[in-house]
């Protein structure tokens, strides 16, 4: 079964939208969801409330950050507290739906395959996109794959880090991710064990409410580049301690 992860920061207006749809999607399909985390990220709305409303109609865990800590971190918890190793990330507007799962094969499900999704296969559709999105995202892109390469010496096969359908398995993870707000899909592949990631096209739609600072964007990237000195250094530390071993063996 999968637990379902939604970080949600006042979301009061967007959120019970995506709860009503994860609740149709419970309903036609009993006996996949175990449960649906709801981080608050110290919302200063309704957030909870609205959340709240749900309690008695979905399999709800309620969880509360008291200040904003950033999108990563309500995420980060929302890993270290579900009930079971299969974890759906979600945003709470809904721009990528849980019935998503009803294109992957259970086959994949079985043997625990890595899902991410992407907004740029063939078989995606994107709608809502403004061009100044548009013009940030392929930069993103372009700098996360040249941090990947920095730290890994090779590009990721993974297509998009930004799309927040990811199906993850905490098992998969060999250490705790460090990211507190904008990098963490960086840091989430990173963390992976080495192994397969399949990119799922998915329907994609910008949701009204967000919006993208100037600010943001340097602090994107300043966090990304972090996250990238943190697995070097991970990196060189793992290998040390391989060597030793190796030479325990002989």
């Amino acid at each position: 079964m999968i637990s379902i992860v939604v970080p949600a920061y006042n979301e009061a207006w967007r959120i019970p939208a995506t709860l009503s749809e994860i609740e149709c999607f419970i309903r036609k399909y009993p006996g996949i969801i175990a449960e649906v985390i709801v981080v608050d990220d110290g919302s200063k709305d309704a957030t909870v409330e609205r959340v709240m409303y749900f309690s008695q109609r979905l399999p709800l865990r309620m969880e509360r950050l008291m200040q904003n800590e950033g999108k990563w971190s309500a995420i980060r918890h929302g890993i270290s507290v579900a009930r079971t190793d299969a974890i759906l990330l979600l945003d709470a507007d809904g721009s990528a739906s849980v019935f998503e799962l009803e294109k992957i094969a259970p086959s994949l499900l079985d043997i625990k395959t890595v899902i991410w999704g992407t907004r740029f296969s063939k078989l995606s559709t994107v709608e809502g996109k403004s061009l100044m999105r548009s013009v940030i995202s392929q930069g993103y892109r372009m700098y996360v794959s040249i941090c990947y390469w920095l730290a890994r010496g090779k590009f990721s096969r993974i297509q998009d880090f930004q799309c927040p359908f990811k199906l993850i398995y905490r098992s998969d993870l060999e250490r705790e991710l460090v990211a507190e707000r904008f990098s963490g899909d960086l840091d989430l592949a990173f963390a992976r064990r080495k192994g397969a990631v399949i990119n799922h096209p998915v329907n994609f739609v910008h949701k009204a409410g967000g919006s993208i600072k100037l600010g943001t964007v340097w602090s994107m990237a300043v966090e990304t580049m972090r996250v990238v000195r943190f697995q070097r250094k991970f990196d060189r530390v793992k290998s040390t301690l391989s060597d030793v071993d190796t030479v325990e063996q002989q």
